[in-house]
């Protein structure tokens, strides 16, 4: 597979590249047009993605530094089987996501030299409609940001606490899948609709409202924060 390495300046892209490379974003800053663009695979080790238009990963996905942000979004497409967000190495800062993330695929949240988090300022949303799992004790850090679940999203390595600074919300069909340790959200949790939860997902802060059922063989704990039942009820395992 071959890469194209954005190492400074700036530029914008719009339009559409097939074939089985990577576009890497190292340094400066590449908007995308209001049209959108698509690529094989992206990879951004720095530097700032940014525009109004989509920037859509169709097949390899791998983000361990930089900045998104704009009133685009980075899609990571079905076909990206293997997409990985990995935080951090020593020296390098944590990414930010300071727009919106909708992952169709399959993505790691991997620890590196430290086990350390994603960051979601406010306008970050992590739009998970595939599958995000984290793979050790990392996490998602910030202030301001959102993630909305209607795939799956777990955790798979790691025995102690995934920590979430962002709310929170399943949607109808969205399931929890923790097979280690467990994840706590410190900015509140919301549901609705029909859902699974396998593990533990604590609730450590904040405030949400629940409504509709979680199936599956989990545990909600509640141990800080305000969480509102709506008048419909919730059901839990």
């Amino acid at each position: 597979m071959c890469s194209s390495d954005l190492g400074g300046g700036s530029g914008t892209v719009s339009g559409e590249l097939n074939g089985t490379g990577t576009l890497m974003l190292n340094a400066g800053v590449l908007t995308t047009d209001p049209s959108g663009f698509k690529v094989p695979g992206y990879s951004q080790n720095g530097g700032t993605l940014n525009g109004d238009g989509d920037l859509t990963a169709k097949s390899e996905f791998y983000w361990s530094s930089g900045t998104m942000t704009g009133m685009g979004k980075t899609v990571v497409g079905a076909g990206v089987t293997n997409g990985i967000v990995h935080t951090t190495d020593y020296g390098v800062s944590e990414p930010v996501l300071s727009r919106t993330l909708e992952n169709n695929g399959v993505i790691s949240h991997q620890p590196g030299y430290y086990a350390n988090n994603l960051t979601l300022t406010t306008g970050g949303v992590l739009d998970n409609r595939g599958t995000y799992l984290f793979t050790d004790n990392t996490g998602i850090d910030g202030g301001g940001g959102a993630i909305i679940n209607s795939g799956v999203f777990g955790k798979t390595g790691g025995g102690g606490a995934t920590n979430i600074y962002a709310t929170l919300t399943n949607t109808n069909g969205g399931s929890f899948d923790i097979s280690s340790g467990w994840i706590n959200t410190l900015a509140g949790f919301s549901a609705t609709g029909i859902g699974n939860l396998n593990g533990t997902l604590v609730m450590g802060g904040g405030s949400g409202t629940v409504s509709g059922e979680l199936n599956g063989t989990g545990t909600l704990m509640l141990n800080a924060g305000v969480l509102t039942t709506d008048p419909s009820g919730f059901k839990v395992p």
